[in-house]
């Protein structure tokens, strides 16, 4: 049996095929990392959307449970002013609890500190360091 060679034909065909095949790969890998990433935007996007609306609901229900507490509250302590026979105190005037909005400003510059001269301490004796001067 002979060998087949290898022409020059066969070698730029097979190179050729080969090259495709690569191309095509390189396509189909672009395309399925375009889509994989379309997916994760997409998750990332419903998984953000979802944990917004619950902080909202938390947020809801611990201001209606704040509201109800104060309500309760006020009413103890209408009904302990009551029982007491003190007057009814006024209903406290609603506050509201946002910070006002933060300013970039910059910080106070401080004054360079002053030098203060040295002072010459005045030499006291003590009992018995005037005993011994004595």
């Amino acid at each position: 049996m002979s060998k087949p060679t290898a022409t020059p034909e066969i070698l730029d065909r097979l190179l050729h095929s080969l090259s495709d095949t690569a191309k095509r790969l390189s396509n189909d890998v672009e395309k399925q990392a375009q889509q994989i990433e379309k997916r994760i935007k997409k998750f990332l996007d419903e998984g953000e959307k979802a944990s917004d609306r619950w902080v909202k609901s938390i947020d809801k229900d611990f201001r209606e449970q704040l509201a109800s507490l104060r309500h309760e509250v006020e009413q103890l302590s209408h009904r302990i002013n009551e029982f007491l026979g003190q007057p009814a105190a006024k209903p406290p005037v609603a506050r509201t609890t946002r910070k006002p909005p933060m300013t970039n400003k910059a910080p106070a510059k401080k004054a360079p500190a002053k030098k203060s001269t040295a002072k010459k301490s005045t030499v006291r004796t003590t009992p018995a360091k005037s005993r011994i001067a004595a």
